[in-house]
């Protein structure tokens, strides 16, 4: 059978969109605390 062809052939897009999500999620993390941060600079002057 070529079951395991077709779940290599499916693991890639999944691990490409799952890295991509957690690149994301990270940025968005980061940018929030950076706009939270009372010691940083003034985001809305």
């Amino acid at each position: 059978m070529y079951l395991d062809k077709i779940l290599w052939l499916l693991a890639w897009p999944a691990m490409i969109a799952l890295s991509y999500f957690l690149v994301v999620l990270t940025i968005r993390r980061f940018d929030a605390q950076i706009k939270n941060d009372p010691l940083g600079e003034d985001t809305n002057p």
